[in-house]
């Protein structure tokens, strides 16, 4: 799938659409939280009130789970079927639903979270709108902030691989060093999807 992020758009839309109430039709919804972030919350015992920012939040589960768990939670996606459909699922929810393109953010949510949760955007996306998706994404962590970012693994360092999902390589993702980033745990896993980065990155600067 190439073409530009209206194209992209569109194709979410689509599946979204097309899934309907039958949520489980969409193909890489889980319907409850991923379990590395579960981890990520076990392990770092954030302090309520934080704020955090779910990039390409789709069905709602992640956002809802931090929201739960103390953060407050902006959770944003490209289509509004996915919108609606979190809001249908979580009617008394306190998350801040946005339809947001992630290459035209509102300067208000630049450098605005604590935690920035990445998962599985990155890899919808082809190689060469990669740079700018992750500079974006970077651009929502405040200083001294940290993000969790989850992406499927491009281990052969393959250019082009075929999708989406497009699995990443991991030198695209350090270029996140280059925006005051540093890694405090890169770990590979095995899902049920293939090998999968888990990585933690606090921003210094």
């Amino acid at each position: 799938m190439e073409g530009s992020m209206e194209h992209y758009g569109n194709f979410f839309e689509t599946v979204y659409k097309d899934a309907g109430d039958q949520y489980s039709n969409v193909p890489w919804a889980r319907l409850h939280p991923n379990p590395e972030l579960v981890e990520w919350v076990r392990l770092n015992n954030p302090r309520s009130g934080l704020r955090a920012a779910v990039v390409g939040c789709g069905l709602g589960d992640d956002a809802e789970f931090l929201q739960k768990v103390g953060f407050e939670t902006v959770a944003f996606d490209i289509s509004t079927e996915a919108l609606a459909a979190a809001r249908k699922r979580f009617p008394d929810s306190r998350v801040d639903y946005r339809l947001v393109n992630l290459f035209e953010l509102d300067a208000e949510m630049l450098e605005a979270f604590d935690f920035v949760y990445e998962a599985y955007t990155l890899q919808s996306l082809p190689n060469q709108s990669r740079p700018a998706a992750i500079d974006a994404t970077a651009s929502l962590l405040r200083p001294g902030g940290e993000m969790l970012l989850l992406c499927l693994a491009n281990l052969e360092n393959i250019p082009n691989p075929p999708g989406p999902p497009h699995p990443v390589r991991k030198r695209e993702l350090d270029r996140l060093l280059d925006f005051g980033f540093e890694e405090r745990t890169c770990d590979l896993y095995r899902s049920d999807k293939g090998e999968e980065f888990r990585i933690c990155y606090r921003r210094v600067s």
